[in-house]
């Protein structure tokens, strides 16, 4: 009894959930819808015309007859070039228009007018049509392929296209890790609170709100960018929404092969640039700017075109992105803020690298010694050894396996019962700090693949399914937390990121009747996530464990907690996969819902 009162608690939420559906608006994710009224030339509804709307790409067809009070609509048109075609009887001549142009999430508006049979069989208009939207109640704007297509953009990111939009900006929040947004603004909203889709399918990380990999640009047909009263079906966003559509075969065969370089000859030095050595006959650092290595490449190929003429198309498309370039750091900038003291002064046999300004340890300890009666009085002791003890901290924290120092000097100050009775030597990892001068390595792999077959079934259905996947390791990130600012890292205190993103999107489309249309939607989608230590010399996960256990083992050896808080590796592994099924059918505003 129980189980059958389930089973009708899960019927009347799918019902509930179905009957919200069908009043939706009149066009869909990712298609477009066109109406208007079909007159003669005194303004009188023309009844029972046929309208044929045909695609120039495809060839498919919808059709439709006007009613008693002229009005035609058509649903569900994938975005494309299309002719219209009006034929109002022999009365009539025929009328043809062969420039529209109906985009994504578009609900246009195109009134036919019709002339009276005379010697002219067929009025055709050839000059592009400007359609008027009269029902749409958001707030858009569509970045068009002649956009895509003919503005420089940086790094070929055709999401930042959005920006044309005035009522978009940047989001300039910092980031935090592995997590990717779409870097837009929309309404004061952080970036994590917009809604990126992809061919209607959701492209965001759940887990954190970021933007997964998408397609190539190549691949991009046009995007909508949506900025406030947007409908329910697109949900998930208190910022602003962007519905990109990909391209999608057609009759004829088209392919393409592109490449883009830009290399460090051409490029202009960046101030920041810099190349350091460290004296020791000075003990003084000295950063030389240098022009910094450069070189990213981004190139690939498109290929559509038909497998069965007006029934199946595929399209396909690759692109991958290589980069070698240069990290920035301003480590050593005013010698670590450290000035040589003569030894002598500090009752040392060799000089000690103590910090500098007027409350310095390099003021502070020649006057304490001096003050106390030099270095033969007892009194002086305790500032001879803290002066000791600061040039020692100095030297390890500079010079720390880099063979400058001799054992035990390269240890920790420890009496060596938590490493077995031998001095707790420096962890393999450690680097002193005259090896992280100067520019450091980066790079970038990315690659962007994607397949998509379209089969037209007849005049009333459609389907198509789009695979995707992209592979993509970047090193040298800089990460704007924890009061690390830009330019404050060193190559291997930076992060390396991999990700994997697969997605498959299959889509049916089913016209019922011209003004009621149904989706029928499915997205696998999978991201692998690696996020970790940079790869460079003192970076390595791998070598920086032994350190954490030293200190985990001095913790222990002095009566304190275990360290269990302290992080073994910052290394967050995410293999997140997700799957969506969404039905949606779309009327005609105005029209009965019974």
């Amino acid at each position: 009894m129980q189980r059958g009162m389930g089973v009708c608690r899960w019927a009347v939420v799918l019902v509930l959930v179905l009957s919200c559906v069908v009043a939706g608006a009149a066009q869909g994710v990712n298609t477009a819808t066109l109406s208007g009224t079909v007159m003669d030339q005194r303004g009188q509804a023309v009844a029972g015309a046929n309208v044929t709307l045909t695609s120039a790409a495809t060839g498919a067809e919808r059709t439709t007859v006007s009613e008693d009070n002229g009005r035609y609509t058509l649903v569900g048109i994938p975005p494309g070039q299309y002719k219209l075609t009006v034929d109002g009887g022999a009365n009539f001549d025929v009328y043809q228009n062969a420039s529209i142009l109906l985009t994504v999430g578009e609900a246009a508006t195109l009134d036919a007018q019709l002339r009276v049979r005379g010697q002219i069989q067929t009025i055709t208009v050839v000059e592009e049509t400007a359609l008027v939207e009269t029902q749409k109640a958001d707030v858009s704007a569509t970045v068009t392929s002649v956009q895509i297509n003919n503005l420089p953009i940086n790094e070929r990111s055709y999401i930042n296209f959005t920006l044309l939009d005035s009522q978009a900006a940047r989001d300039d929040t910092p980031s935090i890790g592995a997590a990717p947004t779409s870097g837009l603004n929309f309404g004061g909203q952080r970036a994590r609170s917009n809604e990126v889709s992809v061919d209607g399918a959701d492209a965001v990380d759940k887990s954190v709100g970021g933007v997964r990999a998408t397609v190539s640009q190549e691949a991009v047909q046009e995007f909508r960018v949506i900025t406030s009263n947007y409908m329910p079906e697109y949900g998930r966003a208190t910022g602003g929404v962007v519905n990109i559509v990909t391209k999608s075969g057609s009759n004829q065969l088209h392919g393409n092969l592109f490449g883009f370089l830009r290399n460090g000859a051409i490029q202009a030095q960046n101030p920041f640039s810099v190349q350091g050595a460290f004296d020791p006959a000075s003990d003084t650092v000295t950063l030389k700017p240098v022009k910094q290595s450069f070189t990213r490449v981004q190139a690939g190929a498109t290929l559509g075109g038909p497998i069965q003429k007006d029934k199946t198309f595929f399209f396909f498309a690759y692109e991958t992105i290589r980069a070698q370039a240069t990290g920035f750091t301003n480590i050593g900038n005013d010698n670590f803020g450290l000035v040589p003291v003569p030894g002598a002064s500090v009752c040392s046999a060799t000089p000690l690298l103590l910090t500098g300004g007027p409350t310095g340890q390099a003021a502070f300890y020649p006057a304490a010694i001096a003050a106390a009666g030099g270095c033969g009085s007892a009194a002086a002791v305790p500032f001879i050894t803290g002066a000791a003890l600061s040039g020692g901290a100095s030297a390890v924290a500079l010079f720390g396996n880099t063979g400058a120092l001799p054992t035990p000097l390269n240890a920790f100050p420890e009496d060596g019962a938590a490493c077995g009775g031998a001095p707790c030597a420096l962890p393999a990892g450690f680097q002193g700090l005259v090896s992280l001068l100067g520019n450091y390595p980066t790079k970038q792999g990315t690659s962007l693949w994607s397949l998509k077959l379209d089969h037209i079934w007849n005049n009333t259905n459609s389907t198509f399914l789009r695979a995707s996947v992209s592979p993509s390791l970047v090193t040298g990130i800089q990460v704007n937390a924890q009061n690390q600012n830009f330019g404050q890292n060193a190559g291997n205190r930076t992060s390396n990121q991999q990700t994997r993103d697969l997605a498959i999107v299959a889509q049916h489309a089913t016209a019922f009747r011209n003004d009621l249309f149904n989706e029928a939607r499915f997205q696998y989608a999978r991201r692998g996530l690696h996020y970790g230590f940079s790869n460079l010399p003192g970076g390595s996960g791998g070598r920086q464990l032994d350190g954490l256990r030293v200190l985990r083992a001095r913790a222990v050896h002095h009566g304190r907690s275990s360290g269990a808080a302290l992080p073994v590796d910052r290394q967050p592994d995410l293999d997140q996969g997700a799957a969506h099924l969404q039905v949606r059918r779309r009327r005609e505003p105005g029209k009965d819902q019974h």
